[in-house]
């Protein structure tokens, strides 16, 4: 049980819930609890617990590989997608959702310096973009609704690296409707701008999203890196140009039609 006290929790606890639960670690009960104290006339403290949030069960998996061979194992997690917000490296909708990783040392070294040289270096003409968390083989970029979100990535299994916009829902389905009216202007634009090979429109289940990505000649290689690292940067600022304003002005589009 995760339970969070404090002295001035008034706003933000769904968002929070919300935050915490696209993380990968264990079944969690989580709990939000506003604790008031009032001064008593014989100087003792009175404190008055008040709950904010509903605890609720967040699904979550951890897995230890130990013993010969722990260094070459993959690790695929069903429903990683349901669960966290994440979906499968290169946006194929059609295959299992889960995120593989790699226990190659080199692998993940690659990573994190990658993680770190891209929120370092990374430069955007949109200044409102923010960068939000990382994870492995990925970079989130947060939009202003829980429901609609953005990665840059690195695949190593593929060798491939890329950017997804994520739709999630109902409100996530009218966006990407919306979107996909405009797909031969986006596609265009998408591959003049940073000479995405791939972009796909996909959906399944409640989930839509548009994957533009870039694979490379041969395995993966440590020596690839910076090459790969300088071309996701690139790509990225475009994917951001492409897509942010658009979602932004549909956003303002549903908000001001009457009963929503």
């Amino acid at each position: 049980m995760l339970l969070l006290a404090g002295d001035g929790i008034h706003e933000g606890t769904e968002r929070i819930v919300e935050y915490v639960g696209r993380y990968a670690g264990l079944h969690l009960t989580f709990g939000l609890v506003e604790i008031a104290g009032y001064e008593m006339p014989d100087g003792r403290l009175l404190v008055r617990p008040r709950v904010l949030a509903r605890t609720m069960n967040l699904e979550r998996a951890v897995v230890r590989v130990e013993g010969p061979g722990a260094d070459r194992v993959d690790i695929l997690a069903p429903g990683a997608a349901a669960n966290s917000g994440v979906l499968t490296e290169g946006g194929d909708e059609g295959e299992d959702q889960g995120v593989g990783r790699s226990f190659d040392p080199a692998v993940l070294e690659a990573d994190r310096s990658w993680r770190v040289e891209f929120v370092k270096r990374l430069h955007l003409d949109d200044p409102a973009q923010a960068v939000g968390r990382v994870g492995f083989g990925r970079v989130f970029l947060e939009l202003p609704v829980p429901w609609a979100w953005r990665t840059a990535y690195s695949s190593r299994r593929n060798n491939t690296c890329g950017n997804t916009l994520v739709l999630k829902g109902d409100a996530g389905y009218e966006i990407f409707q919306a979107l996909r009216a405009e797909r031969q202007d986006i596609d265009a634009e998408l591959s003049v701008a940073c000479n995405f090979k791939s972009i796909m429109w996909r959906k399944r289940e409640d989930f839509y999203w548009v994957d533009a990505s870039r694979q490379f000649s041969d395995g993966w290689t440590v020596e690839q890196e910076p090459a790969q690292l300088e071309w996701l940067l690139a790509a990225t600022n475009a994917f951001v140009n492409t897509f942010r304003p658009r979602v932004l002005r549909l956003l303002q589009s549903n908000a001001a039609q009457p009963g929503l």
